[in-house]
């Protein structure tokens, strides 16, 4: 197997430029699994591609094992604590401000998480107690009660949300995510499948 991704690569290599793809093989992973890292590597040996077991992180989500994934995102609830932490502060005098950056800035990180890596909802349980225990109260002056507190949190706990996010991620990009694993992707297909997207953002309301 890693004798034949290594033909193809080198294929890619001598064709890209052609077609306006120049490979720049330091800024490719290949990531395989843990008895065939060896294999890789001898077969990627001297061409500048990173190959690993564990995981990297692609477009702003973690990709690789499920604990490489953990660490990733725990390590990135760690620092959104701190941001949470700084705007809790900034909220006891600036309250509208610092909702509408928690609501508008730091939810959208942890939303896009949420939506591209499974099963965290224990490792953003954090988020949430500090949401809680110092954003709310420093927002509003008091411990809100609960009615109150549930309202607020809507927008922001993703603890609560985080399977759901997913799960209406994989929905709205299983169309896309068909047709090109499939054998006859062409671009009037691509164009086509945009009907069933738009059916699965109004299933979701996630879009």
């Amino acid at each position: 197997m890693s004798g034949d991704l290594r033909a193809w690569w080198d294929d890619l290599c001598s064709k890209g430029p052609a077609y306006g793809y120049p490979v720049n093989a330091s800024k490719t992973l290949l990531i395989t699994k843990p008895e065939h890292l060896a294999d890789a590597k001898a077969a990627f040996n001297r061409t500048h591609v990173n190959v690993t077991a564990e995981g990297r992180p692609y477009l702003g989500a973690p990709l690789g094992t499920k604990d490489y994934c953990d660490k990733f995102v725990a390590d990135k609830v760690i620092e959104w604590k701190a941001e949470l932490e700084m705007l809790s502060s900034i909220a006891e005098t600036q309250g509208h401000a610092a909702y509408a950056v928690a609501t508008h800035g730091l939810a959208g990180k942890w939303v896009y998480l949420a939506r591209t890596t499974p099963n965290i909802v224990a490792l953003l349980l954090p988020l949430k107690h500090v949401i809680q225990k110092k954003f709310l109260p420093a927002l509003l002056g008091r411990a809100p009660p609960n009615t109150v507190q549930r309202d607020l949190l809507g927008g922001i706990d993703l603890a609560k949300r985080a399977n759901d996010e997913f799960a209406a991620s994989v929905l709205v990009t299983s169309p896309l995510k068909n047709l090109i694993s499939g054998p006859n992707a062409t671009y009037t297909s691509f164009c086509e499948v945009r009907h069933p997207q738009q059916e699965a953002c109004a299933t979701t309301g996630s879009c």
